[in-house]
C-alpha cells in the first residue's frame, strides 16, 4: 500500500472463499476491517487510502482456515 489515494491488494485463490482483511496501525489498533468474496484465480481488492494518516500499517488477511499476515508502509 504505497499510494495516498488507493491501495490494491491482489490475491490468487485456489477456490472460492470469503476473505477478511484488516489494516492495523503501529499500536495494533484496527483502522480498517472488511470482507470480500474471492473467486478461484486472481482477485483484487481496492482500499481508499485518503482517510489514513501517513504511517506504517499492517495488513492481516484471513479466511476460515488460515491467517496470512503481511506489513507495508503507507
Amino acid at each position: 500500500l504505497v499510494s495516498r489515494t488507493n491501495g490494491l491488494i491482489e490475491f490468487i485463490s485456489t477456490d472460492e472463499a470469503i476473505l477478511n482483511y484488516q489494516l492495523t496501525d503501529c499500536t495494533g489498533r484496527i483502522v480498517y476491517d472488511q470482507q470480500a468474496e474471492m473467486i478461484e484465480g486472481s482477485n483484487t481488492v481496492k482500499i481508499d487510502l485518503k482517510e489514513f494518516d501517513a504511517g506504517i500499517y499492517f495488513l492481516r488477511v484471513m479466511n476460515e482456515e488460515t491467517n496470512f499476515p503481511a506489513g507495508k508502509g503507507l
